[in-house]
């Protein structure tokens, strides 16, 4: 090696005490980087995508393998490269207990070679644990559970301890609904309050949800399609994050939205409004996407609404649905005045159940013929809302003669009996809408049905 001197610190005589380090150059940095057991982690640079670089414990800049004197000390820096029989690039690491390490291949752990002990550069042990390999995508953690994106990006895996196997394992979350995910996820973020939920964009900007609740048995995937249009399709969400509200009482999604406005493409940073909480008044509902509120003196004049230009918007004016408006130089006119006023733009939450299983008399009520004549839904803080067949939905009536004209009903808690004028089926479904800036839970969907042996 040679040297050209620009500045004498001390010495200019040959030296054998320098080393080229890990990322000498652009292009050779770490992928991933976590924090484990009071040592910054990096992993997977392009020059050595197996690699994992523990630094001095309780120093993060500090990296020398070897103490001053060359020797090695339990604090030392840690530098550990995983041996198998294939490329398995480090996409993140994820720590808790052991050390998650996702790759390309699949996922091991790192830990120390006893239980309970610290992480040594003499003791360290990485183990492969699961084969399912890993997206380029931040995993998530869940207590003692990592989820994470599989390389196809079409399912999520949650890699969990399993005892009876003393080994770890990764159960696939996706299994029941292959066709949410069809296209692929490229991000997910996590909401641990009210409910834990992991978000998603698919590739295709729609914007999906799964209900995590391993301790209750609940793994549910919900689609959200967003108002307004893009490019002739519906709404696309582009990216999503969450974050702790101001109160500090939930947390909250922000997304980056791209939609068509007047005919030009914009692309607007909202967040999911809070949760519609028990005691709430009917004027207290948002259910608009991309709005906004006006609360002040009653008027028949809204402004405020720029972004929505040209845009025909959803109004709940003091808790009563009002017309469709179009939004013009910004503003919309109401037909009546109203101090509380929620607008943007309206969407349709659809529920539709699964084939009912009520039995027959020689066996299984499937492939048979089903009439159902009645459904009973269970609703909780609810208005406006339509229940049906398929298409065919009917409006669940919520006013009652003893309710005031002039002001909208109260929120309604409890159960609706609908009659069902369908017909005969093989394929007996309920279909619960909302079309309206209203809120609906639904908590049970009773049917009463026939089914037909012949």
């Amino acid at each position: 090696m040679t040297a050209d001197v620009r500045s004498d610190f001390g010495a200019t005589a040959a030296s054998a005490e320098w080393r080229l380090g890990a990322w000498y150059r652009p292009g050779t940095y770490p992928g991933a980087v976590a924090f484990y057991e009071e040592r910054l982690v990096f992993a997977g640079s392009t020059e050595k995508p197996q690699t994992v670089w523990g630094s001095v414990s309780g120093d993060f800049e500090h990296f020398a393998p070897t103490e001053p004197d060359g020797t090695l000390a339990d604090d030392s820096a840690i530098a550990f490269t995983i041996a198998t029989d294939q490329v398995n690039a480090i996409r993140w690491l994820s720590p808790g207990q052991v050390l998650a390490i996702g790759t390309t291949g699949g996922e091991f752990t790192l830990r120390a070679s006893a239980r309970d002990e610290p992480v040594t550069p003499t003791n360290v042990q990485v183990k492969r644990q699961t084969t399912r390999g890993c997206a380029l995508a931040a995993p998530i953690r869940h207590d003692s559970v990592v989820l994470f994106l599989q390389r196809a990006r079409r399912k999520i895996h949650e890699f969990v301890f399993a005892f009876e196997t003393d080994s770890y394992q990764a159960p696939d979350l996706t299994l029941l609904a292959e066709h949410v995910t069809r296209g692929g996820l490229v991000q997910l973020a996590y909401a641990r309050e009210p409910d834990s939920t992991v978000w998603a964009v698919r590739a295709d900007g729609e914007l999906l949800g799964l209900t995590y609740q391993r301790t209750q048995d609940v793994v549910g995937w919900h689609r959200h399609i967003l108002g307004g249009s893009f490019q002739g399709g519906p709404a696309q969400a582009e990216s999503v994050a969450t974050i702790p509200s101001p109160a500090g009482d939930h947390d909250q999604l922000w997304l980056a939205v791209a939609r068509t406005i007047d005919g030009a493409t914009k692309r607007y940073v909202e967040f999911l409004e809070e949760a519609f909480d028990e005691g709430a008044a009917p004027a207290d509902a948002f259910f608009v996407d991309c709005g906004l509120t006006y609360a002040g003196a009653p008027a028949t004049i809204v402004t405020g609404l720029d972004h929505l230009e040209g845009e025909t918007v959803a109004v709940l004016a003091d808790g009563a649905v009002h017309p469709d408006a179009t939004v013009v130089a910004g503003a919309v006119s109401l037909d009546r005045a109203a101090s509380t006023v929620h607008a943007g733009l309206a969407y349709a939450s659809k529920l539709q159940t699964m084939r009912f299983e009520a039995g027959s008399r020689d066996g299984t009520a499937q492939g048979k013929t089903v009439r159902i004549h009645e459904v009973t839904v269970r609703l909780w803080n609810t208005l406006g809302a339509r229940v049906g067949f398929d298409d065919e939905v009917d409006t669940i009536p919520f006013r009652a003669s003893s309710d005031p004209m002039d002001a909208p009903p109260a929120l309604f808690t409890g159960d609706k009996r609908i009659k069902f004028n369908k017909g005969y089926s093989r394929a007996p479904r309920v279909t619960v809408v909302q079309d309206q800036p209203l809120p609906l839970t639904v908590l049970a969907v009773l049917p009463k049905l026939a089914t037909f042996d012949a």
